[in-house]
C-alpha cells in the first residue's frame, strides 16, 4: 500500500526598499511595501488586514475601514491595498518618527511582514 500526501503551501510575499527612505522636517513620507501571493490568489478584501507600526505602536491599520492612530496622521489608501500596493504616506514627520517601520499584511492563513526604514535629513 502506498501511501500519497498533498501539501498546499501559499504564501504572502513583501517587498519593500533595502535603502532608508529619507525625508525632511515637517515633510511628508512616503513608505513603499508591496504584497502578492504565492501562488497568485484573489484577495478576500473582507479577510484582508494591513497593519503598519512603528516600535510596536500601530500607526494605522486596515480590515474592513481604516483605523489611524498617529496623531499626525498617516494615509493608506484602500483601492491601492486591494491591488496589493500596501504603501503609506507619514504627514508632518518629525524626529519621534525615524525609525523602522513594519508593513505587516495578512490573509488568513498567510501573513508576512517586511521592515523600512525612515530617516530625517535636510531641512524642512
Amino acid at each position: 500500500m502506498t501511501a500519497s500526501w498533498l501539501f498546499l503551501w501559499a504564501a504572502v510575499i513583501i517587498q519593500v526598499p533595502s535603502s532608508p527612505v529619507q525625508t525632511g522636517p515637517h515633510t511628508n513620507a512616503f513608505l513603499p511595501c508591496h504584497y502578492t501571493f504565492d501562488p497568485p490568489r484573489t484577495i478576500n478584501a473582507s479577510a484582508l488586514i494591513v497593519r503598519w507600526s512603528l516600535r510596536g505602536r500601530t500607526i494605522i491599520k486596515l480590515h474592513e475601514s481604516i483605523s489611524t492612530y498617529r496623531p499626525r496622521g498617516a494615509v493608506l489608501n484602500w483601492a491601492t491595498v486591494r491591488e496589493g500596493n500596501a504603501s503609506v504616506f507619514i504627514t508632518d514627520v518629525r524626529g519621534d518618527d525615524v525609525g523602522v517601520y513594519t508593513c505587516c499584511v495578512s490573509h488568513p492563513p498567510d501573513v508576512a511582514e517586511g521592515k523600512v526604514t525612515l530617516k530625517l535629513g535636510g531641512k524642512g
